[in-house]
């Protein structure tokens, strides 16, 4: 065997994830977009499409962890 290459594409570039975001002292990754929400065991989660992130990063997350009051 042989260890793995450090890019396995040779010369794709891959973006950096933006920084995150300062908010009440406390550093947090910034929401693009809520797309979904639903009810799982009496607690409420929203889909989360993150800024800066591709889709596959697109996660569900309980109320209580989601801070936009915006969207």
């Amino acid at each position: 065997l042989f260890p793995a290459p450090k890019d396995p594409i040779p010369g794709r570039h891959l973006n950096p994830p933006p920084p995150l975001v300062l908010i009440n002292y406390k550093k947090e990754y910034e929401v693009e977009e809520i797309l979904d929400s639903y009810l799982f065991q009496y607690k409420l989660q929203f889909k989360v499409k993150w800024k800066g992130y591709d889709i596959e990063d697109i996660s569900w997350e309980l109320q209580e962890n989601v801070h936009a009051p915006a969207l």
